[in-house]
């Protein structure tokens, strides 16, 4: 076997690697998720019911600016999952909170972080708006 062949061979190990590492975190992580006492699971169709009529709840999206400048849900307000602990002052306890990202990890997280602050009404998008087919608005 010729040296070239053998470095792409080695790469293509590395990243097959990689890649079974990223899922096996990943799925680590979402099953982490799934046991969060109170932080409710919604799918697609769940969560778009709940979006239609926002009285009474708020919706936010936990992702980075870079991801919601390619599209977010209307109505949405901004905050980054890395700041909803600091940022509890602009989430109201008596409404219903309404959380989504890309996949669903990190809104899970926010979630757990709200309920561990005393939030009672926390739910989220599972699939993140990977799997939101409703209406997209972008700036």
């Amino acid at each position: 076997m010729n040296d070239s062949l053998a470095i792409i061979l080695i790469l293509i190990l590395v990243l097959l690697i990689s890649l079974v590492g990223w899922l096996v975190i990943r799925q680590i992580s979402w099953n982490r998720l799934k046991n969060v006492v109170g932080l409710v699971n919604l799918d697609a169709a769940e969560f778009q019911k709940e979006v239609a009529d926002l009285s009474g709840k708020i919706l936010i999206d936990v992702r980075e600016v870079a991801e919601v400048q390619q599209g977010y849900i209307p109505g949405a307000t901004h905050i980054p999952v890395g700041q909803i602990a600091e940022r509890l002052n602009e989430v109201p306890k008596d409404r219903k909170v309404l959380l989504y990202c890309r996949g669903g990890v990190r809104s899970g997280k926010a979630g757990k972080v709200l309920l561990e602050n005393g939030y009672t009404k926390v739910a989220h998008l599972s699939g993140g708006i990977n799997v939101w087919t409703g209406p997209v608005k972008k700036d």
